[in-house]
């Protein structure tokens, strides 16, 4: 009688087998459907902004895609615990925050000062408070959207002060950008036609006539930009990623994130490829300090030859 019931149970176990292996698969299939879909929404969405945008729809309404996008960031990765889910909400949020700043800031300053709002002064008080903004939701405040998401200097790549090796690092992360990008671009220019590698990029300053208006302009995209873009791309993006996913994904998914957000394909070769680099000198020092530095001497010659030499 025991060997019966011992063979009852091993046939009801082997009987059991198939359809475990069959919940697993099936299983497999969501977990991996749901971040691909996922990530085609924040695509298209980020596609039906640049659409609009270049058929003049107006700031207030294309912010709706990013409150979306906002909402859809947190609302996924409190439901479904995935990874992969939460490295695109990663990338969504810290993209949805930058441009949802922009128009928070933007709004009461045009109200306010009307035309005026384009000169340099005010433009530079703009971009500080949004790099400011910014800085502080994705940095301080996303713990209070996913708890995981409360980050430390070392995850930001603040660890100690910058030293000899962050610098010679900066250095050659520029002279690299520079030469890969050059050959980069003139292979885009060969093989698509509308690849326009002289293409200018729009910084937001629409003249600088004066001394002071060069001063200004300078301190906004030589040492406030890189220093908080690398704060929350290579700092705490970058980090966040770097904690669940191995370098290859993280590097991906932040650099054609960070190339994607410059709006233009010529800039968003070159400051995709910057990025890469940056992320390699975050691995090799374990901060953001010579990435800072790498991108300041990009925007430092960028702004060399747009305003002092034209």
């Amino acid at each position: 009688m025991k060997e019966d019931k011992t063979t009852e149970r091993k046939s009801d176990e082997s009987s059991q087998k198939p359809d475990m292996l069959k919940l697993a698969k099936s299983s497999s299939k969501i977990n991996l459907l749901t971040p691909i879909l996922y990530g085609l929404t924040v695509i298209g969405l980020n596609i039906l902004y640049f659409h609009l945008s270049n058929q003049g729809v107006s700031t207030s309404n294309l912010a709706l895609i990013f409150v979306f996008m906002f909402a859809l960031s947190i609302i996924l990765v409190r439901r479904i615990k995935n990874p992969y889910i939460e490295a695109i909400s990663l990338c969504a949020f810290a993209e949805s925050v930058l441009m949802l700043s922009q128009v928070i800031i933007a709004v009461p300053l045009v109200v306010i000062l009307g035309n005026n709002a384009n000169d340099p002064v005010w433009t530079m008080i703009y971009q500080a408070l949004v790099y400011t903004l910014s800085a502080l939701v994705v940095i301080l405040y996303s713990k209070k959207f996913i708890s995981s998401w409360k980050t430390n200097r070392e995850e930001l790549g603040l660890k100690g002060l910058p030293t000899f090796t962050d610098i010679g690092l900066g250095i050659a992360g520029f002279i690299l950008t520079l030469l890969i990008s050059g050959v980069v671009s003139n292979v885009m220019t060969q093989i698509f036609p509308w690849f326009d590698v002289n293409e200018t990029q729009n910084v937001g300053y629409d003249y600088l006539s004066t001394g002071l208006d060069r001063a200004v302009a300078f301190i906004a995209l030589v040492i406030i930009a890189p220093i908080a873009e690398e704060l929350v791309f290579r700092g705490w993006l970058y980090g966040k990623l770097r904690k669940k996913h191995k370098i290859a994904l993280s590097l991906i998914l932040t650099s054609v994130l960070f190339g994607a957000l410059h709006g233009q394909w010529n800039v968003g070769v070159t400051v995709g490829i910057m990025s890469t680099i940056m992320c390699a000198q975050r691995e090799i020092t374990g901060t953001a300090y010579s990435g800072m530095i790498t991108h300041m001497l990009k925007n430092g010659v960028a702004f060399y030859i747009l305003y002092i030499l034209a």
